[in-house]
C-alpha cells in the first residue's frame, strides 16, 4: 500500500534533500497552501510538482468546514475536561472570563483562510 505525505505545517520546503529522498519513497507529498496564498519554490521543487506531479496542493476550506460542525457538539460533551486543560486562568478578579465556554456558539456560515489570518463570513 502506497502512502501519500504530508508537509505541514509549513507550505515551503525547507531542505531540498529532504524532499528529493522523500520523492524516493512516496508516491506523492501534499502541503496545504491557502487559497491566494503565493507558493515561491525553487526549481527543484517546481521540478517535482509541475514535472513529476509528486507535490500536491490542497487548500484547508473542506478540513475546517469539516472540523466546523464537529467543535460545537466536542465542546458540549467534554467542555469541563477542555476548560481544565486549556482554559486561562486571570488574575483571579471578579471580572475574569474564562476563554472556554461551553455554551453553544453561532459558527460563522463562510470561513476562509487568507495568508495567515483567518476572515469569517457572519450570519
Amino acid at each position: 500500500m502506497q502512502r501519500t505525505g504530508l508537509y505541514y505545517p509549513y507550505v515551503h520546503f525547507r531542505d531540498p534533500a529532504w524532499i528529493k529522498a522523500a520523492a524516493l519513497y512516496l508516491p506523492e507529498m501534499t502541503r496545504v497552501v491557502p487559497e491566494g496564498f503565493r507558493v515561491s519554490d525553487p526549481d527543484h521543487v517546481r521540478v517535482l510538482r509541475d514535472g513529476l506531479g509528486f507535490v500536491q496542493d490542497i487548500g484547508p476550506a473542506g478540513a475546517v468546514e469539516a472540523a466546523s460542525r464537529h467543535l460545537p457538539r466536542r465542546v458540549d460533551e467534554r467542555g469541563e475536561e477542555v476548560r481544565s486543560r486549556f482554559g486561562v486562568r486571570g488574575t483571579g478578579a471578579a471580572d475574569a472570563v474564562d476563554v472556554v465556554n461551553a455554551e453553544r456558539l453561532t459558527l460563522p456560515k463562510r470561513v476562509s483562510i487568507r495568508r495567515t489570518h483567518v476572515t469569517c463570513a457572519l450570519k
